[in-house]
């Protein structure tokens, strides 16, 4: 997820160095980039227009209808630079509806970032893409149990009969573990979701059950590599994964 709201950051400051209206130029550039979306509309909302500014007050981004089997690595280099001369973008508002990344249906994302500030010089002259500083940056993200289970099914080897469901505050994972003999054990798993800094949501604080009998904590654990980032393995961006934070009941 971290890598495709780098594109379109990436897209958006490319379109602010580009000829031409912005408006236009970032709307082409996020076509290129997202092939079939069947909705982009950015607005571009300046402070003033005469005398020119560096400061743009907000930029709107809204998408809809897209899929991306793994987004592309993009140019855009954050390295704060207190001494750089700064473009600035007060408010951006990126709001994206029913499409998929890698697989993964995605209802709705939204971000909001404010006093967003990139290196004006190196972006209009060179074409580099290089963001210094920004104050804030808030965003959530909403599935369905119907994308979660398809996309999770085939992904979980533990279990037969996968199964997804959202209860008030948490998730509930249900189906048939696999045995040495050869049974099928029909077990429930209940966790809360949770967000990382890395960009991945991971299952936390869970609690497994075998025919309503407590599981130790290491099946608990074997059943939640399934399904949470791998320690190590690179997530969306590039960095690594998160660990599952959550206390097995043992």
């Amino acid at each position: 997820m971290s890598a495709l709201i780098a594109l379109i950051l990436a897209t958006i400051l490319g379109g602010l160095a580009g000829p031409g209206a912005v408006e236009r130029s970032i709307k082409q550039q996020l076509r290129q980039q997202l092939k079939g979306a069947q909705l982009v509309r950015v607005e571009v909302h300046r402070g003033r227009r005469l005398p020119p500014s560096r400061t743009i007050s907000s930029i709107e981004v809204e998408l809809a209808g897209f899929r991306l089997s793994q987004p592309p690595a993009s140019d855009l280099r954050f390295e704060p630079d207190p001494h750089a001369a700064a473009g600035k973008i007060g408010r951006i508002r990126l709001r994206a509806r029913d499409f998929e990344v890698a697989d993964l249906p995605i209802q709705q994302l939204e971000v909001d970032i404010t006093r967003l500030r990139y290196d004006l010089w190196k972006a209009l002259l060179k074409r580099e893409l290089r963001l210094i500083g920004f104050d804030s940056c808030t965003g959530s993200v909403r599935f369905t149990e119907a994308g979660l289970n398809h996309f999770l099914r085939p992904r979980v080897t533990a279990l037969d009969d996968f199964r997804l469901r959202f209860l008030a505050g948490r998730i509930q994972v249900t189906g048939r573990a696999r045995t040495a003999l050869r049974l099928s054990v029909p077990v429930r798993l209940r966790a809360k979701l949770e967000p990382s800094p890395q960009g991945t949501i991971n299952l936390v604080e869970p609690a497994l059950q075998i025919t309503f009998l407590p599981v130790p904590g290491f099946i608990t654990r074997r059943i939640l590599a399934q399904v949470n980032p791998r320690p190590g393995a690179a997530a969306p961006g590039g960095r690594p994964g998160a660990r599952h934070s959550g206390r097995p009941h043992s």
